[in-house]
């Protein structure tokens, strides 16, 4: 056959072909195959945008179950695996048809003859592709070699995270707080020993109450039993008592030391004008239009400086005046408390100089003393709880609402509130007692030098001792009161522990039941547990999915370049399955190869030797140099074929 041969002089109409089409090449395959991977790129990126928006893209049982690992592993993989084995078949296919698309397009020379890609391994393939300029065959081979990995990636793809839901609920006050202490001088409940343990060994409060204030007992509602480890935070009414206090003019207080050898005494005196709010009036018969109190401090032994403190309970006339007094409690059962509207609290704080140089004058200069009322506070906390138990996260301390302040206001054993501190009622306890009897400061870090002192009249008592040195101690220093930095600092230090005790007075004292019908009846209380709901979610890792994605894009690119760079449809005929040596041999029939007149009706046999003399490149070949291809032949005498011949160029 001869490339220039002449034509008949009647061309021939073209013979009806059955063209070889396996099932992995047709269009339907091909098209779901590039479908497949460019909907696995839009799938990916859908499930992550979900994924980031909305704290997952599944939900899954709260009980783990092996389900869980066919949803995130092996379904994603068998669909990757999937992928894979179609563009597997595109490469083959483009393997095993490359050197038949470039006899057909081209001439080729002998070397393609005796070696395709489809024989060798898969690098290799790819590298004999590269070096025969079979690009289809480099994108198809790329393509199936990275797709092969893919499944390691999609390993990491999706995990499973238990999220927690925010739950917000009503809760209800099982008992309230009235504001009537009605035996405060010999009765506290233990609320004095209850702040020894909480100020000196730092003790946890007890339960409703925290630093300042108390608070009502909470109840979650009915149907939510456990709230797992999440913690609840609510706005809870509760109560705080509070010290209206006015500091007396020096004019109104007077130092009468007394000093002596072994042990100095120092006596306070003051006088305060009871205003038009008391009905009665001061001294045993309650007439007086003044309050006049006293105080002796004893001072450490050969010592002629010493700070002070003393917390005392006032009184109104009229009263016996041999078991009573205008203040302390010499016979507590024998006085009456004041009635609403009176001072009921003095404070006598500083520092009392009696060495020689100093005179009397100059020693009440370091003295303050203040007579207080108590008034008793509502107001709106944060609170942070832990758990379903309702207790105080200490970590988190309640944060108080200053602007929702309110006082009591109590009119014929009527409660009421008002914003206004002028309204407050001015409540009559009697504490004192309590502090000197029963609370104690056990010094455990050894920087309290007075409470070792036995003195029925020491010079700081137990009162000032908690101000000193309790949970939230004031330097000693401060007492001597230099400054007003310091004044300011002692003050806010008396009213923060005199509210840390009296919160737990108002706990054991002037707390309530609530009856089961009236609970109905109370406020709600609005709690939010921010991690109550548990719920276990399906996440897409972002850096596996731009990976997969990454991968599936050039894998389609690849594909699509090489399908449409090699001719798979109408290359071979029906007959010529190139998987089969017919098939191959088909090709040649009717050639020059096979039909040479010497040749005809002679059969012979190929030593062994000369074939693997060929397979190695080193055999001699009469065919060596000639060129081939693939396409329609015709003969001078008007026959055609179609298949692989000889090229003789004239």
């Amino acid at each position: 056959m001869v490339l220039d041969a002449p034509l008949p002089p009647v061309k021939q109409a073209v013979p009806e072909v059955s063209w070889w089409r396996p099932v992995t090449v047709s269009w339907l395959v091909l098209v779901f195959t590039f479908t497949l991977a460019a909907a696995g790129i839009t799938t990916l990126e859908v499930i992550q945008r979900i994924s980031d928006a909305g704290r997952g893209f599944a939900a899954l049982p709260l009980r783990a179950s092996t389900w869980e690992t066919a949803y995130t592993r092996l379904i994603p993989a068998l669909i990757l695996l999937l992928v894979a084995t179609l563009f597997n078949c595109v490469d083959f296919n483009i393997m095993l048809l490359s050197p038949y698309h470039k006899m057909k397009t081209s001439i080729s020379k002998q070397e393609m003859m005796s070696r395709s890609p489809i024989s060798l391994a898969p690098p290799i393939a790819l590298w004999h592709a590269v070096r025969n300029n079979y690009w289809a065959a480099v994108a198809s081979s790329s393509a199936a070699l990275l797709g092969s990995v893919m499944t390691i990636v999609v390993s990491g793809l999706y995990d499973i995270r238990t999220l927690h839901d925010p739950l917000v609920f009503q809760m209800v006050a099982s008992d309230g707080l009235q504001p009537f202490w009605r035996d405060s001088a010999v009765n506290d409940t233990g609320a004095a020993l209850l702040s020894s343990l909480t100020e000196n060994l730092n003790f946890p409060y007890p339960a409703g109450t925290f630093f300042e204030i108390a608070f009502p007992t909470l109840q979650l509602p009915d149907g939510i039993s456990s709230l797992g480890n999440s913690t609840v935070t609510a706005e809870v009414p509760a109560w705080r008592a509070n010290l209206a206090c006015t500091v007396l003019p020096q004019s109104n207080v007077s130092v009468a030391p007394s000093p002596t050898r072994f042990q100095n005494v120092v006596t306070i005196n003051a006088t305060y004008g009871l205003p038009a709010t008391c009905s009665r009036g001061g001294g045993p018969n309650g007439t007086e239009a003044t309050l006049e109190f006293a105080n002796t401090f004893t001072f450490p032994t050969e010592q002629n400086s010493t700070y002070i403190g003393k917390l005392l309970d006032l009184h109104v006339g009229p009263y016996d005046p041999v078991l009573g007094d205008s203040q302390g409690e010499l016979e507590p059962i024998a006085m009456e408390d004041n009635p609403l509207g009176c001072p009921s609290l003095a404070l006598i704080y500083g520092f009392a100089n009696l060495a020689p140089s100093s005179t009397p004058s100059e020693s009440s200069d370091a003295v303050f003393v203040e007579v207080c009322y108590q008034q008793l506070q509502t107001l709106q906390a944060a609170f942070s709880f832990q758990d379903s138990s309702l207790t105080v996260d200490a970590s988190n301390p309640p944060r108080v609402n200053e602007s929702s302040v309110q006082y009591a206001v109590v009119n014929d054993d009527k409660l009421a509130y008002s914003d206004d501190p002028l309204k407050a009622t001015s409540f009559q306890f009697r504490p004192e007692n309590h502090f000197k009897d029963r609370f104690v400061v056990f010094n455990t870090t050894n920087d309290n030098p007075y409470s070792a002192i036995a003195s029925s009249r020491p010079p700081v008592d137990s009162f000032f001792q908690g101000v000193l040195f309790g949970r939230a101690p004031v330097p000693l220093t401060s007492l001597q009161l230099k400054t007003d930095d310091q004044l300011a600092q002692v003050r806010q230090g008396i009213l923060s522990f005199y509210r840390r005790y009296m919160a737990q007075v108002i706990s054991l004292n002037m707390r309530v039941a609530v009856s089961d019908d009236a609970i109905n009846s109370q406020p709600n209380v609005e709690g939010h547990a921010p991690t109550a709901v548990p719920r276990r979610r399906v996440f897409q890792n972002n850096t596996s999915k731009l990976v997969l994605q990454s991968m599936l894009a050039f894998m389609l690119v690849c594909g699509l370049f090489a399908t449409c760079t090699v001719k798979m449809h109408k290359l071979l005929p029906a007959s010529a399955n190139p998987c089969t040596i017919w098939g191959q041999m088909s090709l040649w029939a009717g050639s020059s190869l096979c039909d040479n007149e010497h040749t005809r009706g002679q059969w012979h046999s190929v030593d062994r030797a000369a074939i693997l003399a060929e397979q190695s490149g080193h055999a001699s070949s009469k065919h060596e140099g000639r060129r081939f291809k693939l396409g329609w032949w015709y003969s001078l005498s008007g026959d055609r074929r179609y298949g692989l011949d000889v090229v003789e160029e004239k």
